[in-house]
C-alpha cells in the first residue's frame, strides 16, 4: 500500500456521498489534532474520495493543506461505489463489549475532558416500578464511567424493577441494549 502526501485542494469529495458526517467532523478534528493523520484517505485514480469524507472536512477545518491519501486503483468502478457503502455501513453493525470497554479505558490515563469533544453519554433515571420516586445520578456518578455506572446500577438490579436510560443515539441505544441483553435482562428499546 502507497500512501501519498497530497494537497487538500486535489482531493475531491464523491459529490452523491450519502453519509451525514457533519456531527462527527469536530471530534475527529481534534483527533487529528491530538493524534496526527493516523489513516489515510481513500480515493480514486482521479483523486475523488472513496473513504474518508470526514477526514476530509476535518482536515479542511483544520486548515491542512495536505493530507495522506491512498489510491483504490485496484477496484473496478463498481467495486468503488460498493466499498464506499460497505465502509460506512459495516460499522454501523460493531458493537461494544462493554466490560472489556472498561477495562480498557481504565488501563490508561488520557484527560478526554480536554479533548474538546462531547462524547456520547447514557443519562440515567432509576425508577421504582411501584413508585414516582426518580433516583438522579448524584455528584459523584457524574465523574464515573458510564460502565462504572452499569455495573453498579444496573448488572445487581432485582427483577421486578425496570430502568428507563435515555440514550443520545440509536447506536447506543443498541450498545446499550446488547450489553443488558448479554446480562440476561428483558431489555426493550423505544423511541421518545
Amino acid at each position: 500500500m502507497l500512501i501519498e502526501e497530497l494537497p487538500l485542494s486535489s482531493v475531491k469529495p464523491y459529490e452523491k456521498n450519502p453519509r451525514k458526517n457533519e456531527e462527527a467532523v469536530a471530534g475527529v478534528a481534534e483527533s487529528i489534532k491530538q493524534f496526527g493523520f493516523q489513516q489515510p484517505i481513500v480515493i480514486d485514480k482521479d483523486g475523488v474520495i472513496v473513504a474518508g469524507h470526514t477526514r476530509y472536512k476535518a482536515a479542511k477545518r483544520l486548515g491542512l493543506k495536505t493530507v495522506p491519501c491512498v489510491r483504490a486503483s485496484a477496484l473496478s468502478p463498481e467495486q468503488i461505489k460498493a466499498y464506499r457503502i460497505l465502509d460506512n455501513k459495516l460499522n454501523e453493525k460493531a458493537t461494544w463489549n462493554f466490560e472489556t470497554l472498561s477495562e480498557e479505558l481504565q488501563s490508561f490515563k488520557f484527560n478526554f475532558d480536554e479533548f474538546k469533544v462531547d462524547f456520547p453519554k447514557f443519562d440515567f433515571k432509576f425508577e421504582s416500578s411501584d413508585s414516582d420516586d426518580t433516583i438522579e445520578p448524584t455528584a459523584d456518578n457524574q465523574k464515573k464511567s458510564t460502565i462504572q455506572m452499569l455495573r453498579d446500577n444496573v448488572v445487581n438490579l432485582e427483577p421486578e424493577l425496570a430502568i428507563y436510560v435515555v440514550c443520545r443515539s440509536e447506536q447506543d441505544q443498541e450498545e446499550l441494549y446488547n450489553f443488558l441483553v448479554g446480562k440476561g435482562y428483558d431489555a426493550k428499546c423505544v423511541r421518545t
